[in-house]
């Protein structure tokens, strides 16, 4: 299995206590399970992410951090379900399958914690672990998609994060 997202985010530090931000993505994944007759191939796709932080070290310098994060977040991706297999049991002959171009949607919260630290002058990092929540997604047809870009899996409750900030 193989699954990322890439984002740019934008945070507005007011008084060092509540920080207002937007997250913009993409993200992508492959999978063939071992245990399962498939491969999965979610398509290159948007996500977006508006929310807050709240610092609870606001009386200290900005340069550290440790926060609150919630979000709410939505993506409309596409996907493709690819070399499915099953055995007719009536004929006893392998069959083979495919569903390409299944598009959904999905909207989900998020609640995290985090670190960060100033490294040099105005670059700073920082990691945050959320556990989130879907809220509601679409169901296809043929299919319910397994990944979800800036969500993860679609059965995961907890996601990481690894940030490299530059303050302006």
């Amino acid at each position: 299995q193989s699954y990322a997202s890439a984002d740019i985010h934008a945070t507005l530090n007011m008084w060092n206590r509540l920080q207002p931000t937007i997250e913009v993505g993409i993200g992508w994944a492959k999978s063939a399970p071992d245990d399962m007759n498939f491969n999965y191939h979610g398509k290159p796709s948007p996500y977006f992410k508006v929310g807050a932080n709240y610092n609870f070290l606001f009386k200290n310098s900005p340069d550290y951090q440790a926060y609150l994060g919630l979000r709410l977040g939505y993506s409309t991706f596409t996907y493709d379900v690819t070399d499915m297999h099953y055995m007719n049991s009536y004929w006893h002959e392998d069959l083979f399958s495919e569903i390409r171009g299944e598009r959904s949607h999905a909207l989900w919260g998020e609640a995290g914690v985090g670190l960060r630290a100033k490294l040099s002058g105005p670059i700073s990092m920082g990691w945050m672990i959320r556990y989130h929540g879907m809220f509601n997604y679409g169901k296809n047809e043929h299919s319910i998609p397994w990944f979800i870009p800036g969500y993860g899996p679609r059965k995961s409750s907890l996601g990481f994060s690894l940030s490299i900030y530059y303050v302006l």
